[in-house]
């Protein structure tokens, strides 16, 4: 039996040459028969934040270690940030009168947020550049200043994330950053960085750890209270 997850991760590399939305990546991994989607009312999906715009690269490959021991039928989002339009944050304030980004239906923006609001469970998936995130994942991640003034999250269960990162250097000093950034990033989606996983030195080599890849997959679907 394939593992589902598998699947996601593989269709990858046939969204890559699309530039629209999540629309699309949500049709084409429907019609490859997988239970990937962006409808479903139970709030009990995964949302996969991948940050890379390499198919083929070594977070890619991180992110299918993980995901080879992740239940097999549980349903997921995949929300690739190079592949979407969304507009960067331009400190307005308009979202600390209303709660609301004034550009989020004008942009992708509109998807990432409904995902968000129907997982349990996310996957923050990156590599690491200049001890930051890639441009297009920071941009997500600047529109979700609303969330702070609004607090939509709060009134849901909590959330359990995991972090993946790679880097070229074989230093702590951005895997420290970026997951500091992520609890920060984290915080007002109600959720609850259970677990990083790093893989440093990918100028020279890249090697999965594969059991702390299974320790992080089971941290990550442990029941949440």
């Amino acid at each position: 039996k394939v593992n589902c997850w598998s699947k996601v991760v593989k269709i990858l590399n046939a969204l890559l040459p699309v530039s629209n939305t999540c629309r699309i990546h949500s049709a084409r991994l429907r019609r490859a028969n997988s239970p990937v989607s962006t409808v479903n009312s139970n709030n009990n999906r995964t949302a996969i934040l991948f940050g890379s715009p390499n198919t083929e690269g070594y977070t890619y490959r991180l992110l299918d270690a993980v995901l080879q021991h992740c239940p097999a039928e549980a349903p997921a989002d995949l929300i690739c940030a190079y592949d979407l339009n969304i507009y960067p944050c331009y400190g307005c304030d308009g979202c600390k009168q209303t709660g609301y980004c004034v550009r989020s239906q004008s942009d992708d923006f509109a998807q990432v947020d409904r995902i968000l609001h129907q997982s349990s469970r996310i996957i923050l998936a990156t590599p690491i550049y200049f001890l930051g995130f890639p441009a297009p994942l920071k941009q997500i991640i600047d529109r979700f200043q609303p969330y702070f003034y609004r607090s939509p999250f709060q009134t849901q269960p909590p959330k359990k994330a995991l972090l993946l990162t790679t880097s070229g250097s074989n230093d702590n000093v951005g895997v420290e950053q970026i997951a500091a950034a992520s609890r920060r990033v984290l915080e007002p989606l109600h959720a609850e960085l259970v677990s990083t996983l790093s893989v440093k030195n990918t100028d020279r080599t890249f090697t999965v750890d594969v059991t702390a890849c299974k320790t992080a997959a089971g941290l990550l679907f442990q029941n949440i209270s």
